[in-house]
């Protein structure tokens, strides 16, 4: 099920994911996760996680975690975790593949 159908945000608006697949976003604006898959930030906005997933911040904003898994903070911001999970802020960058799709996320453990 890897790279199926995802959705692309452009400009100052946002891409949302569906169904097994996640969303980007783009510009100014936050890319939503859906279903099992995470959403990834760009530029000055959010990443939220969805379902099981967590999401990712980029930039200067932070990334919030939902549902079991946790937020990682990126740049300025730290992260929030939900659920039963923390969130840990970091300045480092750790590499992470999603499906057919590699890449860096300013994470560490």
């Amino acid at each position: 099920l890897c790279c199926l159908n995802p959705g692309y945000g452009s400009g100052l608006n946002p891409g949302y994911g569906s169904g097994l697949n996640p969303g980007f976003g783009s510009g100014l604006n936050p890319g939503y996760g859906s279903c099992l898959n995470p959403g990834y930030g760009s530029g000055l906005n959010p990443g939220y996680g969805s379902c099981l997933n967590p999401g990712y911040g980029s930039g200067l904003n932070p990334g919030y975690g939902s549902g079991l898994n946790p937020g990682y903070g990126s740049g300025l911001n730290p992260g929030y975790g939900s659920g039963l999970n923390p969130g840990y802020g970091s300045f480092r960058t750790k590499r992470y593949t999603v499906g057919c799709i590699s890449i860096c996320t300013p994470l560490t453990f």
